[in-house]
């Protein structure tokens, strides 16, 4: 469409419109990684999730006064979550430093992640800093603060850029910082506490900036904000639906374990994962050990990167809910109905999706899993 608009937000807003219309009319195209009428409807449920989230993160939050967002819920999911998992985000802007502080609930991990990007609104290209409970000097319960210092400053010019406090961890910014995920992750989220989260704006002196109330809007500011949404909703579909196997060989397998790399991922984290493709009256028995870690676990995935529900279904699982054999190693069973085994995971109704297995803080690399496709009745 040709964009005749006069001011800078009606065009913005005009592109933004043009992406969800050429997604609308490209994504019943074939390949496009729906496949049957459940994932193509989950489809379309995914598009307005990552409008939803867009519109949350960039349009109605702002780097110079930045609140944390909790990213998705039992309900809206994007970008690969874990149902075992918090994430809270808050846009950055390299020329400000701020403090993100708090009290320490049940979580098992916090972690702190700092995103650089090419443009706001993207997916983050590379981890600029990350620091997670094991560097806090703050047990369960217990407070604790994370300076975020502005571009161009170290740890140790870190007074420049807002006073640090004693013991207080620092993370230095780069040009590129664009965004920061704080992931709590619990055994049993139903009923642990979470962490309470603040982020401020500091001026020099370490002092809160953000407490005055914003200027009014302008339409480059809007023009600016809706850019960013439009940018995060390209870049999410650009990534999933995630493409499956060339061929049915490529299925039921999973891949070596190995350091998780993409879009908001953590360093923190271990990651294996592969595609499952289930006859009705089979079974995929996945094998495996896994070493000394925080928290471990296992979710299943639509092609669109979100688990499925968890309230109705038990596809996902942690260490605590795993069943160990004697021997220290594991078996999984992803079915359509429950085989009878110790460990099974709901495929919820998908005849096919992904797997994904998380390993936090590991002391070492988890040997391969074994997939084996067994009869059920």
């Amino acid at each position: 469409m040709t964009n005749t608009a006069t001011n800078p937000a009606a065009r913005a807003h005009q592109q933004l419109i043009d992406l969800l219309e050429h997604l609308r009319t490209t994504f019943d195209e074939p390949g496009r990684g729906w496949i049957d009428e459940t994932t193509r409807a989950e489809g379309y449920v995914n598009l307005v999730d990552l409008l939803s989230t867009g519109i949350d993160f960039f349009l109605h939050d702002d780097p110079d006064r930045p609140h944390f967002v909790r990213m998705v819920s039992d309900t809206r999911k994007f970008g690969g979550d874990n149902p075992d998992a918090r994430y809270d985000f808050a846009p950055l802007r390299p020329e400000l430093s701020y403090r993100i502080s708090g009290r320490r609930g049940d979580e098992c991990y916090l972690g702190f992640c700092v995103y650089g990007s090419d443009a706001p609104g993207k997916p983050p290209s590379r981890v600029i800093g990350n620091v997670n409970h094991t560097d806090l000097s703050a047990a369960n319960g217990e407070q604790f603060s994370v300076l975020l210092a502005s571009a161009g400053t170290t740890r140790a010019g870190a007074a420049r850029a807002g006073a640090a406090r004693a013991g207080e961890v620092v993370v230095p910014l780069t040009d590129d910082a664009a965004s920061v995920i704080v992931r709590q992750y619990f055994f049993d989220p139903a009923v642990e506490r979470s962490a309470e989260l603040t982020i401020e704006v500091l001026d020099d002196d370490g002092e809160p900036t953000n407490l005055m109330p914003p200027p009014l809007l302008d339409l480059d500011t809007v023009a600016a904000r809706l850019t960013a949404v439009t940018n995060h909703v390209k870049g999410w579909t650009d990534i999933a639906p995630l493409p499956p196997p060339d061929s049915a060989e490529g299925f039921n397998t999973i891949c070596d374990p190995h350091q998780a790399e993409g879009p908001w991922s953590t360093p923190d984290n271990l990651h294996a994962y592969g595609f499952y493709r289930l006859g009705e009256a089979e079974a995929l028995e996945l094998r495996g050990r896994s070493p000394e870690c925080t928290w471990w676990g296992v979710q299943l995935w639509n092609p669109y990167m979100q688990s499925y529900d968890q309230r109705y279904h038990t596809a996902a699982r942690n260490n605590r809910e795993i069943v160990v054999d004697d021997d220290g190693s594991w078996s999984l069973s992803i079915a359509p109905s429950d085989p009878g085994t110790d460990n099974w995971l709901d495929t919820a109704g998908h005849h096919e999706g992904f797997v994904y297995f998380r390993w936090q803080l590991a002391d070492g690399v988890p040997p391969p899993i074994d997939a084996t496709i067994i009869r059920l009745g």
